[in-house]
């Protein structure tokens, strides 16, 4: 069975961290100009696909390559990070899939809810990491959901005290989930 994931704490390096669910708020958002510079250099560069998710060999055989990179353990396979290693997607899932040439190099993988969509996976090949194709391929998925009329974007988390995840604040300005009002808060 599939399952959804989320976390109040992560563990880096020995150490807690809180992790904090953030979102962004697509009506009235507008790229900036560098933004939108990004997106149209690497639209230019790169062939780019937006459809619903398929899981291939192309995209195990990237997130091999791509999995390389982290000490930590992160799970073995698109598979099994995905699907739970199940045959079928309960989700509406969708991917941003760019190509070199005929070379897959950057996928995502976004699902879709009622009024929103949340980025799960992201996976760039290591020889590409000077194109920042995890934040074009995020910058897409934004625009899928402005186009799609979609009311919010979810990113994930950011962690406090441990900055890998902070490229997702660049997007805008996000909110983040107070667990202690149960509220959405400006971030």
């Amino acid at each position: 069975w599939q399952a959804v994931f989320t976390c109040r704490f992560l563990i880096f390096h020995g150490t807690l961290f809180p992790a904090i669910w953030i979102r962004l708020t697509l009506k009235d958002y507008a790229f900036s100009k560098r933004k939108r510079k990004r997106i149209a250099t690497l639209s230019d560069r790169f062939k780019t696909i937006i459809r619903p998710f398929e899981l291939t060999i192309e995209k195990e055989r990237l997130y091999q390559i791509y999995r390389k990179q982290f000490p930590a353990k992160i799970a073995p396979t698109v598979g099994a990070a995905l699907l739970d290693d199940s045959d079928r997607n309960i989700f509406e899932s969708h991917e941003i899939a760019v190509y070199d040439g005929d070379e897959l190099i950057a996928f995502s993988v976004f699902d879709l809810g009622a009024d929103s969509l949340a980025s799960i996976l992201g996976v760039y090949h290591p020889d590409y990491s000077n194109y920042s194709l995890g934040m074009y391929t995020m910058l897409r998925e934004i625009e899928f959901g402005i186009q799609s009329e979609f009311k919010f974007y979810y990113p994930g988390y950011v962690v406090p005290g441990y900055d890998k995840f902070n490229y997702k604040l660049q997007i805008g300005p996000v909110d983040y989930f107070n667990e202690e009002h149960f509220s959405w808060e400006s971030y």
